[in-house]
């Protein structure tokens, strides 16, 4: 009978655990503010006429503001759109009602009421956001669509307003079609300065980016997990041997001939870079097939947000705040994930979550911390060994306390983790 290496363990799925409801609804959550879908969330500042609101004034629309900021959409659309009858002067009333309806699949409102905000206004940041992405053919497929039109709206929107971290987001993934190296740099530093990135989401980043091996290929899931660590390996030369591929923009054909080229990626056979449309899944699913038969030639990690990958090819080894899919039988690599936690102390996870201009409803409404990411790798741990690791409790309790994170929202984990019994 053989035996796993030193530091890697070896355990039947079936004898795992599954987290319990509360803890399965916080990581669904938690994922799902993670990631992006196929229309992103906004992480615009509100720009324009908004910014210079008197506090206090046009009680209508700051309650609208605050329904769509608590992710009732649905309802904040009919808000606004009273709030737009009341003050219908009012440019920055017509942005928000425009990024509503473009949430709902509105698309001729969306357009009118940005066209309106941008006439009252001609530098409404919100508006001219909501019409890039109107134009912008990676996230209106069934209209008018014109990636020079979305590039000159952006351009505007950060113009008006440098705090608009969603269009300096949006710039970044049209200079990565153009595999336009200084404009991603440039979109980036955009973004860093918007202050839209908390400090605690960068820490988060830099973990990840710690803890990856050597010339890794990362599959991340959502915006969180994908900008942050973009932008430090840009601006800071952080592991840029790493290729941080999102799952959702792999389906661009030009991001993902892009990525291809830049970072020497495989394709499957009969896939070329003039038929990379919507392929997403098909690559990830080739490389996953590589990575289970030891050819693929670099390790091929599953980052967190993904959720654990499914049955499938090879075996996913929890080894930091990811899985890396391997062909061997062990399902935890204990001093990876030792170190990786390590890692995780040294750095600072203090701070909020969410900035305070974001205009996320989905991050607003969730305000997920970030050290919870931790808190999970501490879970998956147990869940891998069948047991808690001595002394493991006690450490994450600290660091949730020097992280600012409050019992109250870590008590899914606590839950989960004290399924397992306490190891020797």
């Amino acid at each position: 009978m053989s035996h796993p290496p030193p530091g890697l363990t070896h355990r039947r799925r079936s004898r795992m655990p599954r987290p319990p409801r509360p803890a399965r609804r916080a990581l669904t959550a938690l994922t799902a503010w993670l990631t992006l879908a196929a229309a992103p969330s906004v992480l615009a500042a509100q720009g324009g006429t908004a910014a210079r609101e008197v506090p206090g004034a046009g009680d209508d629309f700051a309650r609208a503001r605050r329904t769509f900021l608590a992710n009732r959409v649905d309802e904040a659309y009919a808000l606004l759109a009273a709030a737009v009858r009341a003050r219908p002067d009012d440019a920055a009333r017509h942005a928000w009602y425009a990024d509503a309806a473009r949430r709902l699949g509105e698309v001729t409102t969306a357009r009118a009421e940005a066209s309106e905000a941008v006439r009252l206004d001609a530098c409404q940041s919100v508006a001219h956001e909501v019409l890039g992405m109107l134009w912008d053919p990676q996230f209106n497929r069934d209209g008018a669509t014109s990636t020079d039109s979305a590039r000159a709206h952006y351009e505007r929107a950060v113009a008006c307003d440098p705090r608009n971290g969603s269009s300096w987001m949006h710039l970044w993934g049209q200079a990565l079609r153009r595999n336009d190296a200084p404009g991603e740099r440039r979109a980036l530093a955009g973004l860093e300065r918007s202050a839209m990135i908390p400090s605690a989401w960068t820490a988060h980043a830099r973990w990840v980016l710690t803890t990856l091996p050597k010339d890794a290929i990362a599959i991340s899931a959502g915006d969180i997990d994908t900008y942050p660590p973009v932008m430090l390996q840009a601006l800071q030369r952080l592991r840029p041997d790493v290729a941080i591929v999102n799952r959702s923009l792999l389906n661009v054909p030009e991001v993902a001939r892009t990525l291809v080229a830049r970072h020497r990626l495989p394709l499957p056979k009969g896939l070329t870079a003039d038929s990379l449309a919507d392929a997403a899944e098909r690559i990830i699913a080739f490389w996953r097939v590589e990575a289970a038969a030891g050819r693929l030639g670099r390790p091929l990690a599953v980052l967190h947000s993904n959720g654990e990958p499914g049955p499938g090819p090879g075996t996913a080894l929890l080894a930091g705040p990811f899985w890396l899919v391997t062909p061997g039988p062990a399902r935890i690599d204990v001093r990876a994930v030792e170190e990786a936690l390590r890692v995780a102390g040294r750095l600072d996870w203090s701070g909020p979550s969410v900035a305070p201009h974001d205009r996320s409803p989905l991050r607003q409404a969730a305000q997920g911390a970030p050290a919870m990411m931790v808190g999970y790798l501490v879970a998956f741990e147990a869940q891998a060994l069948g047991r808690q690791t001595p002394g493991r409790e006690p450490w994450l309790r600290d660091f949730f306390t020097r992280a600012g994170t409050a019992d109250a929202s870590a008590q899914s984990v606590w839950q989960w983790i004290r399924q397992f019994p306490a190891g020797p």
